[in-house]
């Protein structure tokens, strides 16, 4: 899913102009760390935006607590985690942490994001379906992921 996010350039425009991403955010002079992607020109405020993404399993022993409390609840804890990991970015950056479950829940800052992307790219091409195509590509991706992980578990030579 951060290969959809990070390697398709996007023509939306917000008040600075042309929206470009860049594949892997460079690291920054003041971190070791190296979140998934971000602007290359200013997003908003004149700061570029930096997101870092995560996919949190809702099944997992560690997040079953809060999750068979509230959905969406891994996600929103996983967010948490993300925003401190990379607190040191806010000062120059936006930061959106990009943590969905494997379930397809989003976090709320990730949701709003999202669809500001779409906005942006509905301001371009005069389609106002455009968050909703995000959304779906993101789900199409989450889906695939999650193929993959059970096809992984699977043998690969037949049993007797």
């Amino acid at each position: 899913m951060a290969i959809l996010l990070e390697g398709q350039d996007s023509g939306a425009e917000g008040t600075s102009g042309p929206v470009c991403f860049h594949q892997g955010a460079e690291r920054h002079y003041y971190s070791l760390k190296r979140p998934d992607g971000a602007t290359l020109i200013p997003w908003k405020r004149g700061r570029s935006v930096t997101w870092d993404v995560t996919v949190a399993d809702t099944f997992a022993t560690s997040y079953l607590p809060l999750t068979s409390l509230e959905a969406g609840s891994a996600a929103e804890r996983a967010a948490s985690l993300k925003s401190k990991k990379y607190e040191e970015l806010a000062r120059n950056h936006i930061f959106i942490p990009l943590a969905c479950e494997v379930t397809g829940n989003w976090c709320a800052e990730a949701v709003e994001f999202l669809h500001e992307l779409g906005d942006r790219i509905s301001a371009v091409t005069g389609d106002k379906r455009e968050s909703t195509f995000l959304f779906q590509r993101l789900s199409v991706a989450l889906q695939k992921g999650n193929a993959a992980s059970i096809v992984g578990t699977m043998p690969t030579e037949p049993t007797d």
